[in-house]
């Protein structure tokens, strides 16, 4: 709404002459605003303005995310080249003016009357004007190079409805393959469920809008096994399994000497030195190996995983009587040995398990998936997604891309993308 002529503030006028800029139709454009602030205006005014500018309907292509989009846009383009049908010739001259930045006395019989034609030429123009989804440009670009994008000719659309029955059963197979007793599922399964908190198969769903990047990982790395050995060493996870790491920790990697002379020591101080003694009690105890590891964590980190104070660790006197404690737990630089020992041991452990997950996670995407193209293969199918990756790898990386590019430049000379 246009502020009173008394109250005209800055902020309003850059808005409105941002918008006029972007709205120029012989120069690019990349508009970035807030949700309601006129892009789509500006999207409107742009088309109306190469109308009036004599550019053929046809070669305008405007492409947006969702139907209700493109029909919003369609809509209010319409109405506004219907108004001008039927404008007063003085009141459209000041529209005019307005929306290109003229004087309105430059405005000549046969301007007003190119503009009051405009609205007839959209409706009379073949297809329409092309303002369409993204989904619905992809798919007519497929349609039109079949071949080259290496998909079925007369292939069908799958809506969101139709995609979500074959993931669902999809999803249904691969549950009686674990139940069944693939042993590989089973375990994947096992982990996926710690990584989704009991929630497995939710975790591998969430991964469904990143279907065709894993897919491109696991084939670049050529097969799923490859994949899952590329991801060991991208995440810098040991070989060990989490449990044996801990093992070998809290076994023959535990100094035993060391910390029983420590515990002697702390239970010789203050109260806080006891309450580490009890700790390592624990830790040199029969406990399970869990148990020990956590009671040994608990000498030098705190509740919120970060490393306590120097001072909370041992008593300044008792580090000078007892140098063992130093040696084993400062938390200084140059840490103590034990220190060390339990960060590496920590890092190992959780690169394993986020390894663990991750890999378990991958590996019930990857029967998933492949189910879930073998299903839609079967329908001539392609969802939103693949309508979208298909037409990005004919544009960009299949060896036609030149050609398909030539073609589609020849029939469009002005493309506006609405939430690019």
């Amino acid at each position: 709404m246009t502020p009173p002529a008394s109250k005209v503030w800055k902020e309003y006028e850059d808005a409105t002459r941002g918008q006029a800029d972007a709205a120029q139709p012989d120069v690019s454009a990349w508009v970035e605003a807030n949700a309601g602030s006129g892009k789509t205006k500006v999207l409107i005014d742009r088309v109306a303005r190469l109308l009036l500018k004599r550019a053929e309907p046809d070669s305008i292509l405007c492409v947006t995310y969702t139907k209700a989009a493109a029909s919003e846009v369609q809509s209010r383009l319409f109405a506004r080249l219907g108004d001008w049908c039927v404008m007063e010739e003085e009141k459209l001259k000041s529209e005019l003016a307005k929306l290109e930045g003229r004087a309105v006395g430059d405005y000549t019989h046969e301007d007003i009357g190119l503009a009051r034609q405009l609205f007839a030429k959209a409706l009379e123009t073949p297809g329409g004007l092309r303002i369409e989804t993204i989904h619905a440009f992809s798919g007519r670009v497929l349609r039109r190079f079949p071949l080259e994008a290496g998909v079925a000719p007369g292939f069908a659309e799958l809506d969101d409805n139709d995609a979500a029955d074959l993931w669902d059963a999809a999803f249904r197979a691969m549950g009686r393959r674990v139940v069944r007793g693939d042993k590989v599922l089973m375990e994947a399964a096992r982990f996926a469920a710690e990584a989704g908190g009991g929630k497995g198969f939710e975790a591998v769903r969430a991964l469904l809008p990143r279907r065709a990047a894993i897919q491109r990982y696991i084939a670049a790395a050529g097969g799923i096994d490859a994949a899952v050995e590329k991801l060991r060493m991208q995440l810098k996870a040991p070989s060990l399994a989490a449990e044996a790491i801990l093992q070998q920790a809290m076994g023959a990697g535990l100094p035993r000497a060391g910390l029983k002379q420590a515990q002697a020591a702390f239970a010789s101080g203050g109260k806080r030195d006891q309450d580490q003694a009890q700790l390592l009690e624990t830790v040199l105890s029969d406990e399970s190996t869990e148990t020990r590891f956590a009671a040994l964590r608990r000498v030098v980190f705190k509740s919120d995983g970060g490393l306590k104070a120097r001072t909370t660790v041992f008593s300044k006197s008792l580090a000078t009587e007892h140098p063992i404690i130093v040696d084993l737990f400062d938390v200084d630089t140059p840490q103590g040995s034990e220190t060390q020992r339990i960060l590496a041991t920590s890092a190992a452990i959780n690169a394993r398990r986020l390894f663990d997950r991750s890999a378990a996670l991958l590996r019930l995407a990857d029967v998933l998936f492949e189910d879930f193209a073998r299903r839609k293969r079967a329908r001539a199918g392609l969802d939103f997604d693949d309508l979208i990756e298909a037409t990005a790898q004919l544009l960009t990386r299949q060896h036609a891309a030149e050609w398909v590019l030539w073609k589609l430049d020849g029939g469009i000379s002005h493309i506006l993308l609405d939430e690019a």
